[in-house]
């Protein structure tokens, strides 16, 4: 993929002295900014956003931008407008936050209009990224500016449009956050999710768990009872969901425990990233817990008129609740570690 850079404006958003600061950026800076667009276009941890159906401040600004692709002073004038709209929006939300200790991460905003000439798109870029403080190497004095080897960024959007019979249409619009920051789409971009995340919760709970239902619960079914105890605390103990953490933190660091790694590799491994390519939720999104904690509740049989109700994830599950098998007589039974002194007492035996 070939991108031209055919404009770029950059603003210190400084929220505490309520102030934008635009800089002047060299060529080489070029670098550093299409490295950055490598990491987007590269990053599957995003979340597909609509236009309102109302004018919005920001996507009028960027249509207009496409508009006038080869007006440098008018590109320059909604750049602004975009970077004061933010300013506006951080200075609102520190207000906000200040009392709870809190601050919003100091940055700047990257405004880039970009060409892929290969495939003859046309995208427009909007990221926060990082400030990082080191000493010069001449008068060794402390400053801020961004590093040219870790590309960090907190939050982005890319549009992309196409010229459609001379009119500038808006044909995609993605999204990257590295935190649950609502006033980032809803105040700033003023663009709603193109799923809601009562609909990504449900289908990804529900997709994940009959995945390892269909696929080892029978044959193998303490590695899924221990996977799927996981995957409801993941959910339960996260604000946001992001495929690639879930991943990577539940699935790739597991140690089977009846399973071998050839049959996990092929049972779980694979499955669960073909998940990942059904477009049936975002990567990311914020986790409902009503939907999550209405889904969880699992009842095992035990014996005649007794089950076991789990109502929740269980933290070392291992620890609290195991079974055994008496070497004389063969019969089985279930362990269970309990708190409650009440419950413990009415099973006691003298």
């Amino acid at each position: 993929m070939k991108i031209d850079i055919l404009n770029k404006a950059i603003f210190v958003i400084d929220y505490e002295q309520e102030e934008l600061r635009e800089i002047q950026s060299k060529g080489e800076f070029d670098t550093y900014i299409k490295g950055l667009i490598n990491n987007i276009n590269g990053n599957e941890t995003t979340r597909l956003f609509k236009i309102r159906r109302e004018t919005t401040e920001v996507v009028n600004c960027v249509e207009n931008i496409a508009k006038n692709s080869d007006n440098i002073d008018e590109i320059n004038k909604y750049c602004k407008n975009i970077a004061n709209k933010l300013l506006n929006e951080e200075i609102k939300v520190q207000k906000q936050i200040e009392q709870l200790r809190t601050s919003i991460k100091k940055g700047s905003l990257l405004e880039v209009l970009l060409h892929d000439t290969e495939n003859d798109i046309y995208s427009f870029l909007i990221a926060k990224v990082e400030h990082k403080s080191f000493f010069d190497d001449v008068k060794f004095e402390r400053r801020t500016g961004y590093s040219t080897e870790d590309n960090k960024l907190w939050k982005s959007c890319l549009f992309k449009f196409e010229d459609i019979d001379q009119e500038i249409q808006i044909q995609e619009i993605k999204v990257f956050l590295d935190n649950n920051a609502k006033y980032w789409t809803d105040n700033f971009l003023e663009i709603d999710p193109m799923n809601s995340d009562d609909l990504n919760t449900n289908n990804a709970f529900k997709i994940i768990e009959s995945t390892l239902t269909r696929n080892i619960k029978k044959i193998y079914p303490k590695d899924y009872t221990t996977l799927r105890n996981s995957v409801i605390c993941y959910f339960r103990s996260n604000e946001m969901f992001d495929f690639d953490e879930m991943y990577n933190t539940l699935f790739e660091k597991y140690n089977p425990i009846e399973m071998e790694k050839d049959a996990y590799t092929a049972y779980v491994i694979d499955k669960v990233k073909n998940i990942k390519e059904n477009n049936k939720f975002d990567n990311q999104f914020k986790i409902n817990q009503k939907i999550i904690k209405a889904k969880v509740k699992k009842v095992y049989e035990v014996n005649n008129n007794i089950e076991i109700k789990i109502m929740d994830g269980i933290e070392n599950l291992d620890e609290i609740i195991n079974s055994y098998e008496d070497s004389q007589t063969g019969e089985k039974f279930i362990k269970i570690k309990t708190n409650n002194e009440e419950t413990y007492n009415s099973f006691k035996k003298n």
